[in-house]
């Protein structure tokens, strides 16, 4: 399929966004990435049978009406070869439906390698809640509005309860000893909890012991840090969500 009106019409087939709300361009180059303020960018391979499930996946994603506000553009990757080169994407593409989220001209996420769909719907809320907030946004202002991925979910009304006791639980050496902390994410199959940083774009996840006393060793409660809220998603939602989606029950 090496004509673009052929191909602008298999897309409109197959959106389920209106097309009068995507961009498709047949051939682009890295310059179309500074030109979105607050969208998505998609790199269609209409030979791939991932990119083409990866596309009707995305484009439902963003027919939503709260969606309305960003852009969707959808490039070939056989007619846009400086793509392969952005940072973000070099040896990544392999015809998987590769997706970037974009803010201000800059990515903020991708779909990683592979074909990974579940990726699409957590990483718009996080582009809709920089939409909202602005660059600064924290990660507290992110997870009030995210779509969380099983075994993670909101903390709903125990966040103060679990400040609560992540204080008494901190040993004095202990990494979080003295810092102003928010519960913001909790797993609902064991004691993990995702704790915001105050004045800091990171975040860390802590397996509270619910001892209700100061651990006596430093150790305790175990923590792990993030660097900010996208590697968080990165190294743990998302490896944590494929582990439960595929473990039987």
């Amino acid at each position: 399929m090496d004509d673009p009106n052929s191909q602008l019409q298999w897309l409109t087939k197959m959106s389920k966004r209106p097309m009068d709300q995507v961009t498709y361009l047949p051939n682009a180059d890295a310059k179309v990435i500074d030109s979105i303020e607050v969208g998505v960018l998609f790199l269609m391979a209409f030979w791939s049978a991932g990119a083409v499930k990866a596309f009707t996946a995305l484009s439902e994603v963003l027919a939503t009406s709260e969606t309305d506000s960003l852009e969707f553009v959808v490039a070939d990757v056989d007619g846009s070869p400086s793509l392969y080169e952005v940072p973000e994407f070099k040896g990544n593409i392999h015809g998987w439906g590769e997706t970037a989220w974009i803010y201000q001209g800059k990515i903020i996420a991708t779909s990683g390698l592979g074909l990974n769909t579940e990726r699409f719907r957590p990483n718009t809320s996080t582009l809709l809640a920089f939409n909202k907030h602005g660059s600064h946004v924290t990660p507290t202002q992110i997870a009030a509005e995210f779509h969380w991925l099983p075994p993670w979910a909101d903390v709903g009304d125990v966040a103060d309860s679990l400040d609560s006791e992540l204080a008494k639980e901190l040993f004095s050496p202990h990494s979080l000893r003295g810092v102003t902390v928010q519960a913001i994410g909790k797993r609902t199959d064991c004691d993990d909890v995702l704790f915001a940083i105050q004045g800091d774009n990171r975040v860390a996840v802590v397996h509270l012991t619910w001892s209700a006393q100061t651990e006596s060793d430093d150790n305790y409660p175990a923590t792990v840090m993030y660097h900010g809220w996208q590697d968080w998603v990165d190294r743990c939602l998302l490896p944590e969500y494929r582990r439960y989606r595929d473990t039987p029950r």
